[in-house]
């Protein structure tokens, strides 16, 4: 039994660290036809979707899928009308400002999970949890310093500090819904919920050139790969297992984002994803240390 736990565990560590190559090469993508095509970010994601769910429909009617499932429905369409209002935020955000500096930033999310457990689900607060809160906002202010003469960049510091706030909470809702749900159901509705909310903004949609295809059609791949892994993971850890393994991602992205955009590694990048993963590992810390004196 415990050899099972072990296979398990080392299995779906390399899927995560997997995953995470996956989000930085996809981030990469959706920039790339974002900036380079100067495309609004609702239309790529809703393209992207359009492919997804369209190679999805076989697979949804084999497995008869039923969409307004009375016992999925409420809590994965909530779930994912949120993952879509933070995924828009966080493209918008990254459109505009460096990759390496959006990425230190995301991991702010469970630091603002752990924050958002404590004031609305009114869990035991410690005062780890501030300084690691106190920490990040360190990083993130070393990476940007505060300022006003560009109202594009700002608004893409805005925009990313909006979606890691929302996905701080989804970060929660993930793990139940692992618990309650297989993968492909919640990947069903993550690309539903996702097209129908950007088919909203449809009428703000401009001409797509046909060289900014493969870059949509790339990111649509990607992303479906994404969290197939992300919750194929789910399944074989626990989610403290696996988030020290998102660190992964800032190594990632300076490597790639240098290679395949020339967004040259800055120092204070280095600075400021070192602060914040700091601090994200102390939240980290301290939820393995309550698991453990709980498990006694």
């Amino acid at each position: 039994m415990n050899l099972m736990k072990v296979s398990n565990g080392i299995k779906g560590s390399l899927i995560y660290l997997s995953a995470m190559f996956v989000t930085v090469m996809l981030n990469i993508f959706v920039k790339s036809a974002i900036v380079k095509f100067h495309l609004p970010t609702i239309e790529v994601l809703c393209c992207r979707q359009v492919i997804i769910v369209l190679f999805l429909l076989p697979l949804m009617i084999k497995r008869k899928f039923n969409f307004f499932d009375k016992t999925a429905f409420k809590p994965n369409v909530i779930r994912n009308i949120l993952f879509s209002i933070s995924t828009f935020a966080l493209y918008a955000g990254m459109s505009r400002i460096p990759l390496n500096d959006a990425t230190a930033i995301t991991f702010l999310t469970p630091i603002i999970g752990s924050i958002l457990a404590v004031k609305c689900l009114g869990e035991k607060a410690s005062k780890s949890i501030w300084v690691a809160l106190i920490l990040s906002m360190m990083g993130v202010l070393i990476i940007k310093k505060p300022g006003f003469g560009n109202d594009d960049i700002l608004l893409g510091y805005s925009a990313l500090m909006l979606s890691v706030i929302i996905r701080g909470y989804i970060v929660v809702l993930n793990k139940r819904l692992a618990n309650s749900f297989d993968t492909m159901t919640m990947l069903f509705y993550t690309h539903i919920v996702m097209l129908l909310t950007s088919l909203l903004f449809v009428f703000e949609f401009v001409r797509i050139p046909i060289e900014a295809v493969k870059y949509i059609a790339g990111a649509s791949l990607l992303f479906f790969i994404e969290y197939y892994l992300i919750f194929k993971a789910y399944k074989l850890c626990n989610a403290i297992t696996l988030q020290p393994f998102d660190f992964s991602r800032l190594l990632y992205m300076m490597i790639m984002s240098d290679l395949l955009l020339n967004e040259t590694v800055q120092r204070n990048q280095v600075i400021g994803g070192l602060i914040i993963v700091g601090g994200y590992m102390i939240v980290l810390a301290e939820k393995r240390k309550r698991i453990f004196i709980s498990s006694k």
